[in-house]
């Protein structure tokens, strides 16, 4: 079941939205404290309450069907949800890279890679590779394949490039 609420903590307040049983809805905040986290607001400003899975009652999540959704015409939380509500889509861990690898990493291509341990990725699209050192737009796993970059400005082997 996808998780709707770490969807649209990426949005900003007022983003419309769609619900099944509302109408036109728009996205207020989250509140992770509520069994009904996410909040939204109706034409008429009145709260309105779904799990985090999207649904207007927790009983209906097991077998019910979603009650809010991206927009009128997209009724699904998938990549064109994403694009539909403005969200750049988070770069996922580079080549299977886990917390406490060994990496090579840099900041732009004419400069040298640097060793660092990678530790994960976040939202910043720009720099999104968070590593020991610090934060890195470019991040590949220290191997075999890549131990000669070390120091380079090289390019990386074609299955390493970003």
């Amino acid at each position: 079941m996808v998780n709707v609420a770490e969807i649209l903590k990426q949005v900003p307040v007022g983003t419309k939205l769609w619900s099944n049983i509302y109408g036109e809805v728009f996205f207020d905040s989250i509140d992770y404290n509520e069994e009904y986290p996410i909040i939204c607001l109706d034409a008429f400003q009145n709260q309105k309450f779904f799990t985090k899975h999207g649904y207007y009652d927790k009983m209906y999540e097991e077998y019910g069907e979603c009650t809010l959704w991206p927009s009128k015409d997209h009724r699904a939380w998938d990549d064109e949800a994403l694009r539909i509500l403005g969200i750049e889509k988070k770069p996922e861990a580079p080549f299977n890279l886990q917390p406490f690898d060994k990496a090579l990493a840099r900041d732009s291509c004419d400069e040298k890679w640097r060793a660092d341990f990678f530790l994960q990725i976040d939202g910043n699209i720009k720099y999104p590779y968070i590593c020991f050192g610090c934060r890195w737009r470019y991040c590949i796993p220290y191997n075999d394949e890549t131990k000669h970059l070390l120091g380079t400005d090289q390019e990386p082997p074609e299955k390493y490039r970003q």
